[in-house]
């Protein structure tokens, strides 16, 4: 019997059974429901948000994913409008801290914090974005398979262009920017700017008229601070302050915690969210990647007692005379060894290098010259390595001043091959250790500075360019430096000025590109922009030599999908592939853009292909799954068909069960499950098994 605390609905089909919990997006209940006989949860949106809830529950409806509760429909009654949803029975992870004695291992929160991640990667990419906002345990639910499922999501926070609302605070694990600009460091205090005018014309300084009119910009940020601070519970036992900068440091708990963890954690929880993960992909793959990184870490700081060793002995050793003695060898034989550098670069093997190590071994000029052929190939970690372990034999020689020049040119190679893989502390490292032996070189400085400047730490980065002010740099150089800062503290007008000054002044086409990546990652940042981020990538694509426009392709090809433009990015994939790039994720992207742009035949075109091209992989039959569900779909009720998806499942389901072991979960072939079990319950494939 319908209890008279409980809201009464018109509609026969739901019988409310308890109240499940509120927040500040409404209230929300566990109810009956008559025609799907089973379970749904309740979702009342509070009569403020009402305006915007047929919004919210359309867009859910479309959400399939293994981490988040499917939305089933929307409910108009007079007592209130309801998100229908379903209902995920377990236990929640606020009941299982209160229940838990001690705080949980790493090794069972590490798998959690990644399909949490993983959630929030999904909900991020949707189009218009959407924001949980209000992560914390008690909206973190284990099923009785005991998998993870964020629930109650503040649906009313999808972004299109503009600013979300904060609907409530859940104190600890909101974060900072959601108590308002008291709380933010002045510099991150949004203001608003006259979007007519050209961006090419924005100034860094704003006028105080726009300060006045400040205003907080809740984004994919604030569900990071937020699913960090809830793993800090998880891990301490201790829900973290409500001020962030009072929040204990996990370093000052006895807990057996790798530095990777705690890194990731802190990071996701700084009070400046231009220090955070910029997005929730980001974290994800720095969770995924947390034992590799863990070796990294390790290694890094065998590394830098390495490179202390080696860079004093270098200094004790820089005035003693040379040890090679292929200083007085024949002419004859220092002319070969040095014909045989001079191939290197260009050289398609490493014949030459051998050839020249023959005659000299240890020289450095032809291992400088070979790790520059590795990082010219895009060999990034094969450089690195090849560096270090050439560092690791320094000590048993002696070198000269120009030895250690050559030397210092190495550790920058290495820096630039770390700095590209987006290993920022390894690279910064390096750098540092090139500036040691090689002083006067201001690039070194510069992509150092750079390379602080994308580890978040913004004032060591602006003590290096105030140190360099002295030094014969060129401006842009400067410009660039002065564009990344800005860039690492979030002002965006401001680096999009800066990188603009280095178009307008470099003739060199790497420092070019360079502004030319670092600017289109701000333009993505950057609500309402995606125009200007498509032009821009154009001018880069249009203005760059053929060498340096490849890596704008991809960005470029993403840019028009954030437009809506798919058939654009179906083009450059495809030239992509025609030019000989025939990677399985490309072509699965072009068959995904043919999909999304309902070009359904071409689309079917492609992921047959990869059946032909890829007979064991399970992943062209489920992608032909999918598309045929959404085919049918979109047809007449009357008309739908959904036996071909039977057929592509059973078949990417077979091989799935055959993958190599420690392949891992897929999500996607998990919610394909949870769909066939769907279609199986509602009658669409009835007498198939």
């Amino acid at each position: 019997m319908q209890q008279p605390n409980f809201p009464n609905l018109t509609d026969p089909n739901y019988i409310i059974e308890a109240l499940l919990g509120k927040g500040g997006g409404g209230e929300v209940y566990k109810a009956w429901h008559k025609r799907l006989e089973k379970y749904v949860a309740l979702k009342r949106v509070r009569d403020n948000f009402k305006p915007d809830a047929r919004i919210e529950a359309d867009m859910l409806k479309n959400l399939k994913h293994e981490g988040l509760p499917q939305v089933y429909d929307f409910l108009v009654d007079e007592s209130g409008i309801y998100t229908v949803m379903e209902f995920i029975p377990g236990e929640s992870l606020a009941q299982k801290i209160k229940h838990n004695e001690k705080p949980f291992p790493q090794q069972v929160v590490i798998p959690w914090a990644r399909a949490l991640s993983n959630a929030l990667v999904y909900l991020h990419s949707r189009k218009p974005m959407i924001l949980h906002s209000d992560i914390k345990p008690a909206n973190i639910m284990f099923t009785e398979e005991n998998k993870v499922c964020l629930i109650d999501f503040n649906i009313a926070l999808a972004l299109d262009g503009q600013s979300g609302d904060v609907m409530g605070i859940s104190h600890g694990y909101a974060s900072p920017e959601q108590y308002g600009p008291q709380v933010l460091p002045r510099a991150l205090r949004i203001v608003e700017v006259d979007t007519t005018e050209k961006l090419s014309d924005v100034r860094p300084q704003i006028s105080s008229s726009a300060r006045e009119r400040q205003k907080i910009r809740i984004d994919a940020r604030s569900d990071i601070y937020s699913l960090g601070a809830t793993l800090y519970h998880m891990l301490t036992g201790e829900r973290p302050a409500i001020a962030s900068g009072e929040v204990k440091p996990l370093g000052q708990f006895s807990l057996a915690l790798s530095e990777p963890l705690i890194y990731i954690i802190e990071k996701c929880m700084e009070r400046d969210p231009a220090k955070r993960f910029q997005t929730a992909e980001e974290l994800h793959r720095a969770l995924c990647d947390i034992h590799k990184l863990d070796s990294r870490w390790k290694r890094q700081n065998r590394y830098r007692m390495l490179a202390v060793f080696v860079l004093s002995g270098l200094f004790v050793l820089s005035g003693t005379a040379a040890a090679y003695g292929w200083r007085l060898m024949g002419q004859e034989t220092v002319a070969a060894f040095n014909q045989w550098v001079h191939q290197i670069p260009a050289a398609d093997s490493n014949a030459p290098f051998l050839e020249a190590t023959a005659l000299f071994p240890h020289n450095p000029e032809a291992h400088r010259a070979e790790a520059l052929r590795l990082f010219n190939e895009g060999r990034f970690e094969e450089s690195a390595a090849f560096v270090a372990g050439y560092m690791a034999r320094l000590s048993a020689f002696s070198w000269t001043g120009e030895d250690l020049l050559l030397i210092g040119d190495m550790f920058y190679i290495q820096g630039n091959a770390w700095f590209e893989l987006g290993d920022y502390p390894f690279a910064a490292v390096a750098y540092a250790a090139a500036i040691t032996n090689n002083p006067t070189v201001p690039v070194m400085h510069r992509d150092y500075a750079i390379s602080l400047a994308r580890m978040g730490h913004v004032s060591e980065a602006e003590g290096v360019l105030a140190n360099i002010a002295d030094m014969v740099i060129s401006m842009d150089s400067v410009y660039l430096l002065r564009g990344e800062i800005a860039h690492a503290r979030n002002h965006h007008e401001e680096a999009i000025y800066f990188f603009h000054r280095v178009l307008s002044v470099s003739g060199d086409a790497r420092i070019r590109q360079r502004a030319i990546l670092i600017g289109e990652r701000t333009y993505a940042q950057m609500p309402g922009y995606e125009a200007q981020r498509v032009n821009w990538l154009l001018y880069g694509r249009d203005n760059l030599p053929a060498v340096y426009q490849a890596a704008l392709y991809h960005p470029l090809a993403d840019a028009f999908i954030h437009t809506g433009d798919y058939q654009e990015a179906i083009t450059i994939f495809t030239r992509l592939r025609v030019q000989g790039n025939i990677s399985f994720t490309l072509a699965q992207n072009i068959g995904l853009l043919h999909q999304r742009a309902q070009n359904f035949p071409a689309a079917r075109d492609i992921f047959t292909e990869l059946t032909t091209l890829h007979p064991g992989d399970y992943r062209p039959f489920m992608r032909l799954a999918f598309l045929v569900l959404e085919e049918q779909t979109a047809r007449n009720m009357y008309e739908r068909d959904f036996h071909e998806v039977l057929y592509w499942y059973a078949q990417s389901r077979a091989l799935y069960e055959n993958r190599p072991r420690g392949a891992g979960d897929d999500p996607e072939i998990q919610m394909l499950n949870t769909l066939i079990d769907e279609l199986h319950a509602f009658g669409w494939l009835e007498g198939e098994e």
